[in-house]
């Protein structure tokens, strides 16, 4: 609603048609002059522009054909026809559609970014960080990653050490590639603090293992060997990891932080199911840097300009968190200005 009340309160003649699907770029004399648009009611809309169209359509993070025939990064065996995806299901890549058809070029659709922390039943963010938690291999029991690492490493991790078919299917998960444990203490206060079916459980060490089919004592080996880092009673890991938060079992601290490993014991675990689902699209339309949109010559197609997720070239293969909001408000901040300037 904020961005909304901006946009309506800017000026009066301005208006936000919901329920109302884009279908086609108006181009009058080489010129884009408008839009073609259909209500939920089957109701035409013609949407005349006199000084520009600014397409800010989004990605198509939710169009998983399209991801699949536009990636040249991703081995194709992980990009499965059911994968989820964390982004809005109306992101299909429409914008990117409509301007090709009037000549546009795009860049960099073969990367595709992958948010490791999706839900399995959906594809939905489960939230969370990667400093206080351990990602284990279900099979073996064993951390496989840097949990602190970037997204793209993380998902990775996952798709190269994920849950067999047969034991999601024991589970009662949804089956997608890179399915991952994620194991962490209950005093992490996110998602509740009871199980959700599919999704997280509380459960001690050897009930965890029985329900992965994993080795209850190779699991234990790994949290312990995990929290004697964290208090420092080893400056070693098999699997590294560059920054920590917390220990995965329970131990006391002394007035000053300092862990007590004599209080050190592990109870009641928190695990949550977890795949890698479609996050954000890196590709699109190519812009110059005032956001008008090129065509395949390098061309600017007049009245045509692009903000946002729509465009390809400004994160390149993996776009670091919370940039995007950046993007957003200053793409579409230059968009404006170069219509304004265009139009003296």
């Amino acid at each position: 609603m904020v961005p909304y009340n901006t946009m309506v309160k800017a000026n009066e003649h301005n208006q936000l048609m919901l329920r109302t699907t884009a279908t086609e770029l108006i181009v009058e004399d080489g010129k884009v002059t408008g839009v073609k648009a259909e209500g939920y009611d089957g109701t035409q809309v013609v949407a005349h522009a006199t000084k520009g169209v600014i397409l800010a359509t989004g990605g198509y993070a939710a169009n998983i054909d399209m991801v699949q025939e536009t990636n040249k990064y991703w081995d194709a065996s992980y990009i499965a026809d059911n994968i989820g995806t964390t982004n809005r299901s109306s992101l299909t890549g429409d914008g990117i559609t409509m301007a090709e058809a009037v000549g546009a070029a795009t860049e960099g659709e073969g990367w595709t970014q992958m948010m490791p922390l999706g839900w399995v039943d959906n594809g939905n963010l489960s939230r969370g960080a990667g400093e206080n938690v351990i990602f284990v291999n279900a099979a073996t029991g064993k951390r496989y990653v840097d949990e602190s690492a970037e997204r793209d490493v993380l998902s990775l991790g996952a798709f190269e050490n994920g849950m067999s078919e047969e034991t999601a299917t024991k589970l009662g998960l949804k089956y997608v590639p890179g399915i991952f444990v994620e194991i962490s203490n209950p005093s992490i206060t996110i998602n509740g603090s009871e199980d959700l079916e599919g999704r997280m459980y509380f459960r001690t060490v050897e009930e965890i293992a029985e329900m992965i089919g994993c080795d209850a004592e190779t699991l234990r080996q790994t949290i312990e060997e995990y929290d004697a880092y964290v208090m420092g009673q080893t400056d070693t890991l098999d699997v590294p990891k560059l920054a920590t938060q917390g220990t995965i079992g329970d131990v006391e601290v002394d007035e000053n932080g300092n862990y007590l490993p004599e209080t050190y014991n592990i109870g009641t675990l928190r695990m949550r199911f977890q795949a890698p689902s479609t996050h954000h699209t890196m590709g699109g339309l190519l812009v110059d840097v005032d956001r008008h949109v090129l065509n395949t010559d390098g061309e600017i197609i007049e009245g045509l300009y692009a903000a946002g997720e729509v465009t390809g070239g400004n994160h390149a293969g993996n776009r670091l968190g919370g940039n995007a909001i950046t993007e957003i408000i200053v793409s579409g901040r230059v968009a404006a200005q170069a219509i304004t300037a265009d139009n003296q």
